[in-house]
C-alpha cells in the first residue's frame, strides 16, 4: 500500500514536472506511463533533460513504429513513424516514460 501511494505521488510530481517543461500538447499519462512527443532536432536535449533532472538513467529498449496500417486518426501526433525510447527511474520506482520522435 505505502509502495503504491508513494509511486502515485512520484507519477504526479513527474507528470507535473514534464507538462510544465515540454508543453501540454507534447505530453500525456496513458496506461500508468508518461508519453511525450519531440522531433529529431530535441531528441539530444529532451533525453539530457531526463537523465539529469528527472533520473531516468536506464534506457529499456528502443523501438521502430510505421503507422502505416493503423487508422490515421490513432498516430501519435499525426505522424506515421516513429521512434519509441522507454526509459526506467529505478530511484523512485517510476516504471517508464515513452518518450516518442517522429518526423514524417
Amino acid at each position: 500500500m505505502i509502495h503504491e501511494t508513494l509511486n502515485k505521488k512520484n507519477a504526479n510530481f513527474l507528470g507535473t514536472q514534464l507538462r510544465d517543461q515540454f508543453g501540454e500538447a507534447n505530453y500525456s499519462y496513458q496506461h500508468q506511463n508518461h508519453i511525450l512527443h519531440s522531433t529529431p532536432d530535441k531528441l539530444i536535449p529532451t533525453i539530457e533533460y531526463l537523465k539529469d533532472q528527472c533520473n531516468f538513467v536506464v534506457l529499456l529498449d528502443i523501438c521502430g513504429v510505421d503507422n502505416l496500417k493503423r487508422p490515421e486518426e490513432d498516430w501519435s501526433h499525426g505522424k506515421r513513424y516513429e521512434v519509441v525510447y522507454h526509459l526506467l527511474n529505478m530511484e523512485v520506482h517510476q516504471r517508464k516514460v515513452d518518450f516518442t520522435v517522429s518526423k514524417y
